[in-house]
C-alpha cells in the first residue's frame, strides 16, 4: 500500500489500515504467513518531522523447533519509524529508524515486512515446556514416554 503523507507536513494526522498478503514469503523454508497481515496506524507531523506508528498483526503457522509439530500463534508487532524526504546518509537510515520518502509517498509494505522478518524468532516452540523428540527413536515426547528408556534399563 502506497501512502501519500504530504498532508501531514502541516501537522495533520493521517490514519490508515490495510492488509498485506505475505503467503508466498518464505522464512527458513517455511511459509508462516498463511493469514493476511492486518496493519493499522497513523502518520503525524511532529516538530517538522513525520512519525509513522503502526501495529501489524496476524496468525502465524509454524513448526515447533523441538518436536516438529505444526502450531499456530498470534503475532502482533508495533512499528514506529520516522519519514523524511531526504536522508543525509541513506546507508544509515535503517539503523536510525528513518525511512526515505519518494515524492511524499511511503510504501507500507516496505516498512512492515522487514520489521516482521527481524522480529520473527529463528526457532519457534509450540510451548515453552515442549519436550521435543526422542534422540533415539524420534518419538514426540509430548505424547508420553517413547519406550526407549525402558529398553535401556
Amino acid at each position: 500500500m502506497k501512502l501519500d503523507v504530504r498532508p501531514c507536513y502541516d501537522g495533520r494526522t493521517l490514519d490508515f489500515s490495510c492488509e498485506l498478503s505475505l503467503a508466498e514469503l518464505e522464512f527458513y523454508r517455511e511459509k508462516p504467513f498463511a493469514e493476511p497481515v492486518s496493519v493499522t496506524g497513523s502518520v503525524q507531523g511532529r516538530a517538522g518531522a513525520l512519525e509513522l506508528s503502526a501495529v501489524a498483526s496476524t496468525e502465524l503457522r509454524l513448526l515447533c523447533g523441538r518436536c516438529a509439530e505444526p502450531f499456530q500463534r498470534h503475532f502482533e508487532l508495533p512499528v514506529t519509524v520516522f519519514l523524511a524526504e531526504t536522508v543525509e546518509n541513506p546507508e544509515d537510515s535503517d539503523e536510525n529508524g528513518i525511512v526515505p520518502l519518494k515524492d511524499g509517498v511511503c510504501d507500507i509494505e516496505e516498512i512492515i515486512v522487514p520489521a516482521l522478518i527481524l522480529e520473527m524468532g529463528m526457532r519457534n516452540l509450540c510451548r515453552e515446556d515442549c519436550l521435543g523428540l526422542c534422540h533415539e527413536c524420534g518419538a514426540n515426547l509430548n505424547n508420553g514416554p517413547c519406550g526407549c528408556a525402558k529398553k535401556q534399563e
